[in-house]
């Protein structure tokens, strides 16, 4: 399996660095984090000189404590980036001053200043740059659709049951949860959650571990009766959101009928935070159609999607 975020951290700080993973694996980006992906008996050394090599595009975050100051395996974590040119993202945790072989290891690397932006806004920096190095298959956002002369699919003929509790939407080869459902109310960080669980086998995945809570793009697309993104930059540009097909439609209803099943009226999150807020994400209000910024402590639906590609 492959990775794009290795967790470097001392133990001291366990409890933040599963938090930053459970959120950036809620995006379907894959991280590598000791306590968990390192084999049983296996030699600590060759499996983190293997990990940081042998996946290009890996981005290593190295989450700055007190504790780490004392700690010889993250030390010895950054040294091992450093020397195969891998990207270190470092995180402050606490204003702290480094000092001895970390402070020169990453004096030259650009910080994230966690206690003063606040956990959400690293998650967002960290996301948009693994994004970058992503292929565009991997970005799960919708493909460019084909300019075609021919009549356009109905809801019904664009949606293929793929018989595995899976449903692909052809326009753009995403593909989504058939059940619309999978669990009940959930905070914007509980959506996240919810997903990296799947992801981790510990609920019901059907079979896949790269589910992601779908960018803004996705979740309009899907809710668009044509499945593109046809006004959503301008509806996001204003801040104030819109209606995805241009007027009121019963996309719940519209979805129901294309097969998948217990599509709630309410709101879906999306995993895209609010350009003036992190406090906020942008949500699809399935009864209307409408999308609108929510506040991520409220309660919405999770509707979890994948790459076709």
């Amino acid at each position: 399996m492959g990775y794009d975020v290795f967790i470097s951290h001392d133990s001291a700080d366990r409890s933040d660095a599963n938090k930053l993973v459970n959120s950036l694996e809620g995006r379907g980006i894959r991280c590598w984090i000791d306590h968990r992906d390192l084999p049983p008996g296996s030699s600590w050394a060759d499996e983190i000189f293997k990990t940081i090599t042998e996946n290009p595009e890996l981005l290593v975050v190295v989450l700055i404590s007190a504790n780490t100051l004392q700690s010889r395996y993250v030390e010895k974590e950054i040294t091992v980036a450093d020397a195969n040119n891998v990207s270190v993202i470092p995180v402050r945790l606490k204003d702290i001053k480094l000092t001895g072989a970390l402070a020169t290891l990453l004096s030259t690397n650009t910080w994230i200043n966690a206690f003063e932006v606040g956990i959400d806004t690293v998650i967002e920096k960290i996301s948009v740059e693994v994004n970058k190095r992503k292929t565009p298959a991997s970005n799960l956002e919708p493909s460019p659709k084909p300019k075609s002369t021919s009549t356009p699919l109905t809801m019904e003929e664009r949606f293929v049951d793929n018989g595995d509790q899976t449903i692909t939407d052809t326009s753009n080869r995403l593909v989504w949860t058939k059940d619309a459902k999978l669990t009940g109310h959930k905070t914007w960080q509980q959506a996240l959650d919810y997903v990296a669980s799947m992801n981790k086998r510990r609920v019901e995945n059907f079979g896949y571990t790269d589910w992601c809570v779908p960018t803004i793009q996705a979740l309009y697309s899907l809710c668009r009766t044509d499945g593109s993104t046809a006004g959503l930059d301008a509806l996001l540009q204003s801040n104030k959101g819109g209606y995805c097909n241009g007027k009121e439609v019963n996309v719940a209803s519209l979805l129901t009928g294309a097969g998948f099943t217990i599509v709630q009226s309410g709101n879906y999150w999306s995993s895209t935070s609010y350009a003036g807020s992190t406090s906020v994400a942008w949500v699809v209000f399935m009864s209307v159609g409408v999308v609108y910024a929510g506040d991520k402590s409220s309660n919405g639906y999770v509707w979890p999607v994948r790459s076709g590609h």
